[in-house]
């Protein structure tokens, strides 16, 4: 999480968290403005950010692009609210990496895509062809037993 001034970003707090996203520990950024740490792609970024929120009040998964200290972009969803503090408005943000989450979701769509007109054995058999492909395995390997009444489905990949 991160409390930061609207008016120029500066970082007045920021949890451990944070390190996950940005790369770097709370002390890199506390004292220093959003736009001297580099995490805003641009200027407009940032801008868009701050009137979303500011006619909002609030932001609830606003999606954007920051960067990490290395320079790199990193897709992201940010919680964040309006406060007073001494009677300037501040964020209070949570800020979440979904690169990943997208990543997963566009390898289950893909291999939905490619197995749906499947049946029987070519199901299995193109279910573990995209496996292949959507892992970057060389094998994947899909079991299924029966145990204790029900059926157990196993997956296996390796390089």
């Amino acid at each position: 999480m991160t409390l930061t001034r609207l008016k120029d970003g500066l970082y007045l707090e920021v949890n451990d968290a944070c390190e996950q996203v940005f790369g770097g520990p709370p002390q890199h950024f506390i004292g220093k403005t959003s736009l001297e740490t580099g995490i805003w792609p641009s200027k407009q970024v940032r801008e868009n950010y701050v009137n979303t929120i500011r006619r909002n009040g609030r932001l609830m998964g606003y999606e954007t692009e920051v960067c990490n200290l290395k320079g790199e972009l990193v897709e992201v969803k940010v919680w964040a609210e309006i406060i007073d503090i001494e009677g300037e408005a501040c964020a209070l943000s949570f800020v979440l990496n979904v690169a990943e989450e997208k990543r997963r979701r566009n390898m289950l769509i893909n291999l939905a895509e490619g197995v749906s007109p499947k049946i029987g054995q070519a199901f299995f058999l193109s279910v573990t062809e995209h496996m292949v492909a959507a892992l970057g395995a060389t094998i994947v390997v899909i079991g299924e037993t029966a145990e204790g009444g029900g059926i157990s489905t196993t997956l296996a990949a390796g390089q």
